[in-house]
């Protein structure tokens, strides 16, 4: 499969609609939510707060199924193999949809072929974090630092293609930073290596960074998005630095809810209509893990915006000439 070809149209197939019986039929059993990650992953989390209400709004049980794999190709896949009755859904953060196809090769599926966006669960900023021995506390001194050591300063990443790996570079590529990056397999060595000041700068979601900066592990200096995090409602975006390049600037992660192609359209409308009147009640649950929710969140809203961040993943790791990997 060819990655660097693709263009995202997300197929018309997926708002066919079909026989009133049969719309009227769904959801006649439970329904599964298969999330492409270990439990504790942001995706988890949220399909849990949301598994009980959205639950009673369709009137059938939903049911996580963790499939981890691949950085969520795994799971990914098993859904776009799915029979599009709507019995079998994905509910995912953006890697293996938006950011992992660019970056993985033999990925088994094409997302605007074989997925139906239904809506975005929440949204959230990654925050860039400083070694506690490193004398950095803006964004501003952060890019002097570098530039005065061109070559000398390393950041870690959870993994080569990973959402932190991409922002960081994606930084790098406007700022023309010159810097080491040391991909790690998983969260847990990176940040323990930056605690140690093995390594001098990472990105890593809010509330992770939040716990590390309370125990002096490390030092905030952004957050990636274009808004604050309410997490860290008092550190500033990277936007708000002052420097022209990081005008507008904003990446971050996010969980949403897809079904295969071709899914109805009364089965994607009536979740995403469930998901719209079960998130204001989990709003401070989510808030709590660094997420906010989506404020134009119809299909065809949810869409768009997955075309986007898909497009910007796309362009930066064409930019940074990242090889995609098995």
């Amino acid at each position: 499969m060819n990655i660097g070809r693709r263009t995202f149209a997300f197929a018309a197939a997926s708002l066919l609609a079909i026989p009133a019986t049969a719309q009227e039929a769904w959801p006649a059993r439970p329904v599964t939510l298969v999330v492409p990650y270990p439990p504790g992953n942001a995706a988890d989390i949220s399909g849990r707060l949301l598994l009980e209400p959205l639950s009673t709004e369709i009137g059938q049980r939903l049911v996580i199924d963790n499939r981890a794999g691949a950085s969520g190709i795994m799971g990914s896949a098993s859904v776009a193999r799915a029979a599009p009755n709507g019995y079998t859904l994905l509910l995912t953060s953006n890697s293996p949809i938006a950011s992992g196809p660019w970056v993985t090769k033999n990925v088994p599926y094409v997302v605007e072929r074989d997925f139906a966006p239904i809506a975005g669960i929440a949204r959230g900023a990654l925050v860039l974090l400083a070694a506690s021995d490193v004398p950095v506390s803006t964004t501003a001194e952060f890019v002097a630092y570098v530039k005065a050591n061109p070559g000398k300063t390393s950041y870690g990443s959870f993994g080569q293609g990973n959402l932190n790996h991409l922002i960081m570079e994606m930084l790098r590529l406007r700022l023309g930073l010159d810097m080491v990056h040391v991909p790690y397999r998983g969260s847990g060595p990176a940040q323990l290596d930056l605690a140690a000041g093995r390594i001098q700068f990472l990105f890593d979601g809010a509330p992770g960074a939040l716990a590390r900066i309370k125990a002096g592990q490390a030092k905030g200096i952004a957050v990636s998005t274009l808004k604050r995090s309410p997490t860290l409602p008092d550190m500033p975006t990277l936007a708000e630095s002052g420097l022209p390049e990081l005008r507008g600037m904003d990446a971050g992660g996010w969980v949403g809810l897809f079904g295969p192609a071709q899914t109805p359209a009364l089965v994607v409308e009536r979740l995403n209509g469930a998901v719209r009147a079960v998130i204001p009640a989990a709003q401070a649950k989510l808030l709590e893990q660094g997420l906010e929710t989506f404020t134009d969140n119809s299909p065809a809203a949810f869409a768009a915006f997955v075309r986007a961040d898909s497009e910007k993943w796309r362009q930066v790791v064409l930019e940074a000439k990242i090889e995609p990997q098995d």
